[in-house]
């Protein structure tokens, strides 16, 4: 019984993509009641969490443990709103449990993004429909969701593809995600076919659609990174064939972008040329996130922390100061100075990891510092909507890899 439910968490994660889609589509319909699919993939991972402390536990997984309880448990005598505290605790320690997921043998190659290839690009194109032809009860469901901002702020989040849900994170964070294990992939291989240089293209309107500096950025990064390492660090008979197929994925890039330029209005072009202009000063940009919340610079740092959850978006939706769309100043002020220590502590180790096998690990490393990156400028790590699964996975699974090198192999490739 234990292995047959062990078997079906493992098809339940692997199939995070499919599931999510099918959640959002139920919420976008009216169905919110039955839309209750991530509570299921969060009750598999729980399960192979299990699996796994019960069989493969290390001194580090007990310290990722106490950390988690020890946030939980300071967060709990503070005394502000109880479902914020709880709230923090589900959308952001409880996360925490997809490294441990990640770590688990049945993980170890990364079906989580294959099987979720085809799901996501249904829901793509099934968003690009919506964003072209807005039927009115799709305009209707998401001015009800945007019913507490002013002018502005619905128009931007109309401009922007979001599919099912009511901002663009995840199908912007997806097509990233997505367009990396492509990418790499391909680079194992030495090229890139014509299906998967359609995929890619595809992924970059998708992404300049959603109007999101950070996606948009790190595809560029990764594009220009394997074009760099197809120069120098392939094989001559490897390096023509790769390079070329990325010379023929710039220039139909380039055509995308421009035909994306033409297609939408002027506000939305001049909105989507402002974002990138950010690229050109990222201080400046991170000064201008900061200004946000400049209401808290005048607020003390403390040691714990004013309590994990307490300045979320559920803080926002209840009328008091919150902290949206700045991950390490919300971690600073709920978690306090020891809490973001903790994290630095488990991304550091993390990293230093993977790069004693950075071959082995240079997927995982990449979305990692995504990630790390992304988290300037939103909430990428208290918010499902954002694929905070696969940066714990892939941090998980990090560490599995170092095992392998210690010929401590669970699955053969």
């Amino acid at each position: 019984m234990g292995r047959l439910l062990e078997k079906w968490s493992v098809v339940i994660v692997n199939n995070y993509f499919l599931l999510f889609a099918i959640n959002g589509f139920l919420a976008m319909i009216g169905m919110k009641y039955a839309a209750k699919l991530d509570l299921l993939i969060m009750l598999a991972a729980s399960v192979l969490t299990a699996s796994y402390l019960l069989k493969k536990m290390v001194f580090f997984d007990f310290l990722v443990i106490v950390f988690i309880g020890v946030l939980a448990l300071s967060g709990y005598v503070k005394d502000y709103d109880e479902s914020l505290w709880y709230l923090g605790c589900r959308t952001e320690l409880y996360f925490i449990i997809f490294f441990f997921v990640g770590k688990h043998p049945s993980m170890r190659n990364l079906d989580i993004i294959r099987k979720g290839i085809v799901p996501f690009l249904i829901v793509c194109l099934i968003g690009l429909y919506l964003y072209f032809t807005s039927p009115s009860w799709y305009m209707e469901y998401k001015m009800e969701i945007w019913s507490d901002q002013d002018d502005a702020g619905r128009f931007l989040e109309m401009s922007r593809l979001s599919a099912f849900w009511p901002y663009p994170y995840w199908v912007s964070y997806g097509s990233t995600i997505i367009y990396m294990y492509i990418m790499y992939l391909s680079y194992k291989v030495g090229t890139i076919s014509k299906k998967n240089i359609c995929i890619m293209v595809f992924l970059v309107l998708i992404t300049l659609l959603s109007q999101q500096r950070t996606p948009l950025a790190a595809i560029a990064f990764i594009t220009i990174f394997y074009c760099v390492t197809s120069i120098f660090f392939r094989k001559r008979t490897q390096k023509r064939t790769m390079f070329g197929s990325l010379l023929i994925l710039l220039i139909l890039i380039m055509c995308i972008a421009v035909f994306a330029f033409n297609i939408i209005s002027d506000e939305m072009r001049v909105r989507l040329l402002d974002k990138l202009e950010a690229f050109d000063n990222a201080q400046m940009f991170l000064k201008d996130r900061t200004n946000i919340f400049r209401d808290f610079r005048t607020k003390e740092i403390s040691l714990l922390g004013d309590g994990i959850g307490r300045y979320s978006h559920g803080a926002y939706f209840l009328g008091k100061r919150a902290i949206t769309d700045q991950q390490y100043m919300k971690m600073l002020y709920e978690i306090g100075i020891l809490g973001c220590i903790g994290y630095g502590f488990i991304f550091l180790v993390t990293i230093l990891k993977g790069l004693r096998n950075i071959k082995g690990n240079i997927f995982e490393l990449l979305i990692i510092a995504f990630y790390l990156v992304a988290m300037t400028g939103a909430n990428c790590l208290a918010v499902f909507e954002q694929h905070i699964a696969i940066f714990w996975i892939c941090c998980g699974l990090v560490f599995s890899r170092q095992m392998d090198n210690g010929r401590k192999l669970w699955i053969k490739e």
